[in-house]
């Protein structure tokens, strides 16, 4: 709400203002600004930079959404394990054949794990690549608010680079124990598999 600064005051019947924005020239201003503020014995304020304002309004409220951002994504990411390690025992069983002639051909048990935890990478990616830009083209640009405090959304490159990270990541503990099993098949025993 803008208005004369009397009017609004006598409207809502405060001692005093609460807060005052005020526009510098230059960033380098600041310090000169709050030390003549803060010298001056009839005022008692405190002064702050809008940005360190923010981040104290938003303090606690950021505390909760970090805690459920953060718990949110840890259960999904442990449904999302199980979900990579599923898939990946039952494509190991699909393909024990396929695997026991490998190695009946000379393929050591290093290069057996190898490629199947690089196919759960490779399976990973686009989910991590469909996830990063889903995210970017849903949220970024977009105002948030919360109470009266309205900020933008920006989903950075940094933002989206951890995000694959952390699904490859993923992928490759989900897919570490499936590639363990397989190579450690025994080939006959395998080479029987219907």
């Amino acid at each position: 709400m803008f208005g004369d600064a009397d009017t609004v005051l006598s409207g809502f019947h405060p001692n005093d203002y609460q807060q005052i924005p005020v526009r510098l020239n230059s960033p380098g201003d600041f310090d000169r600004f709050k030390e003549s503020l803060i010298n001056d014995p009839r005022l008692s304020v405190d002064v702050k930079p809008y940005r360190e304002y923010i981040q104290g309004q938003l303090q606690q409220i950021t505390t909760i959404l970090n805690f459920v951002g953060y718990f949110v994504g840890t259960i999904m990411g442990i449904g999302v394990f199980f979900g990579i390690l599923n898939m990946m025992y039952a494509a190991i069983d699909a393909r024990r054949r396929e695997i026991a002639t490998l190695r009946a051909v000379g393929f050591n048990r290093g290069s057996i794990l190898v490629s199947i935890i690089l196919e759960s990478l490779i399976l990973a990616l686009p989910g991590a690549l469909i996830g990063a830009l889903a995210a970017w083209i849903l949220f970024n640009g977009h105002q948030g608010q919360i109470g009266t405090l309205a900020f933008p959304i920006t989903v950075t490159p940094g933002l989206m680079a951890f995000g694959i990270i952390w699904t490859l990541s993923i992928g490759l503990i989900g897919g570490l124990a499936p590639s363990v099993f397989a190579a450690r098949l025994p080939i006959a025993t395998a080479l029987r598999a219907t």
